[in-house]
């Protein structure tokens, strides 16, 4: 082994034993302006093509797209399965661009963008400059970022109010932290727990962070953090509110998802996460860039002696990335064990893994590893936006079973049916949440205009809770009280609607599939004059007798 004190480093901290060493603190020179230029253009160029590809596969928005759509035309401080963030995003770029669906897919490539370009501010704060556009590159191609720009949803605006919290928190305890950067780090985390309530788990990863060095307890003994924390409380303080004056909905939404009720061991679940995870960070990315953390790829050397200020700091970076990666990785894995966890869970964990792995890989491997970790990226990310024309020459029916993009086709030209009965007094009802919310986006109908059959009283979903036909019917101050409904069913039985309303005046006409994906029929009713729902067939349960 030797005397010398650079003595053999694996693990994680194998990242600052590098075989290129870097004794500064910022490792090579700044990108050119040139570099930073080609950078953003290519991943505009990716926004583009994307938004472009997905729009010539005549795709409909996905059903929570078209949820988040009609919450904006009624903005509050929540919502029956998520805060309210997205309904105003959703709001914005309808008033700016309008609303069709490309706006929304592009609005969210922007806010990748955005939350790319502060990945690599953190990755050059961290590691250095050599660090930060592949590291931004990187975030922005990895299969998890890259599809999910397709979709508005609510990990668009966490993904980057994390990213910005991170950032703010490695400033705010750096020698040129200011007051600033805490108030921004409350300011990131309060407009993030505001769009999804994974964010809390910055203030876990935050404070593991500031506790586990005595350097960096000291800060929790100053205003700095004390502050970001009444900045995050007083801008999430509106959600908890309207939680608390409706029964805590959105709360209760989030348990319910995550299954925990029911929990168990699921090792199969947990072993189809961690594949998930696998194709979400990028196959390659995550392959080398474990192998060169963990110190697979040869002997390192410390670049510097250990107490270094150089060393320490990047020690500092090291641990800051792996409380805000590993944490939300573990409970994800947790919940895949106990119930289930989608692959998309743990998304925000990959601002800071994926600096760790390029900052591995760029170290142990170079560019070309790093290359082709990029290129398999572009190749899945051109299979997502053209799967449209993969699925044609490969022979599978659109909407067949197997299809990424089954739930999207055909309601536009649906909807367009469905156009010729509307009238500005007449009020949609549907049965099922995801239809009502995709019939509603698609003939441009506000939340006034919708209304759920629900006579079960189900309380599963945002329709079911506020916009019940029998609630809405009832309600003398609605802005359009409308006496005559659009009744669209694909699996209503017409004996439940003759005693339910004064009169029928169109009877059930079929419109046939109303998208590819629908193997029912659907039918459209147009009736008079709600009385309630029919009693007779919504009789409690005999013991021993069937529904």
């Amino acid at each position: 082994m030797g005397s010398n004190p650079a003595s053999r480093a694996t693990g994680p901290k194998a990242l600052i034993d590098s075989a290129h060493p870097a004794p500064k603190r910022l490792d090579g020179s700044a990108p050119s302006n040139g570099t930073i230029l080609l950078v953003a253009g290519v991943v505009f160029g990716l926004i583009v093509w994307r938004g472009l590809a997905l729009e010539s596969a005549g795709l409909s928005l996905h059903f929570d797209e078209a949820q988040y759509w009609v919450w904006s035309s009624w903005l509050q401080w929540g919502y029956y399965s998520k805060p309210p963030v997205i309904a105003l995003i959703y709001r914005e770029a309808s008033l700016l661009f309008g609303d069709d669906a490309w706006v929304f897919r592009s609005t969210s490539g922007l806010i990748y963008a955005l939350a790319a370009g502060v990945v690599g501010l953190i990755a050059r704060d961290s590691f250095g400059s050599r660090y930060a556009i592949p590291s931004a590159l990187l975030f922005a191609t990895i299969p998890g970022i890259a599809v999910s720009g397709g979709f508005l949803t609510t990990d668009a605006p966490l993904v980057f109010c994390w990213s910005v919290a991170l950032w703010s928190l490695q400033r705010a305890c750096s020698e040129r932290g200011q007051i600033g950067h805490w108030c921004l780090l409350g300011a990131a985390t309060g407009i993030g727990l505001m769009s999804k309530y994974t964010m809390g788990a910055v203030a876990v990863s935050a404070l593991g962070w500031l506790v586990a060095s005595p350097e960096r307890r000291a800060h929790l003994y100053r205003i700095g953090p004390w502050c970001a924390l009444l900045i995050a409380a007083l801008l999430f303080a509106p959600n908890l509110f309207w939680n608390a004056q409706h029964g805590f909905p959105t709360l209760g939404h989030t348990q319910e998802i995550s299954q925990l009720d029911r929990a168990g061991l699921h090792p199969l679940r947990l072993i189809e996460f961690v594949l998930g995870q696998w194709i979400v960070g990028g196959p390659l990315l995550i392959i080398f860039g474990f192998l060169c953390l963990f110190g697979v790829f040869g002997v390192f050397r410390v670049s510097a002696p250990p107490a270094s200020e150089a060393v320490q700091s990047e020690s500092n970076a090291i641990a800051l990335h792996q409380w805000f990666a590993f944490p939300l990785l573990t409970i994800a894995c947790a919940e895949a064990t106990l119930s289930r966890a989608q692959p998309n869970w743990a998304l925000p964990a990959y601002v800071s893994l994926t600096i760790l792995l390029v900052t591995a890989v760029l170290r142990q491997r170079g560019w070309r590893t790093l290359a082709w970790a990029l290129a398999l990226n572009i190749v899945i990310f051109t299979g997502f936006v053209h799967w449209p024309i993969l699925r044609h020459a490969i022979g599978l029916k659109a909407g067949a079973r197997g299809d990424l993009f089954a739930r999207f086709y055909g309601w536009p030209e649906f909807a367009h049916r469905l156009k010729s009965k509307l009238d500005p007094d007449i009020l949609l009802v549907n049965d099922e949440r995801s239809s009502l919310a995709l019939l509603a986006y698609e003939l441009r109908l506000p939340m006034n205009r919708i209304a759920s059959w629900n006579p079960e009283g189900r309380r599963a979903d945002h329709w079911s809770r506020f916009r019940d036909l029998a609630s809405v019917a009832s309600a003398q101050n609605q802005p359009v009280t409308p006496q005559r409904y659009l009744i669209v069913s694909a699996t209503l039985d017409p004996k439940d609607l003759l005693n339910s309303f004064e009169q029928i005046v169109e009877q059930a006409e079929d419109l046939g599939p109303g998208c590819e994906a629908c193997a029912k029929p659907w039918k459209v009713w147009i009736a008079q004059g709600f009385l309630g729902y029919s009693q007779s067939r919504f009789q409690p349960t005999q013991p021993g007798k069937s529904p």
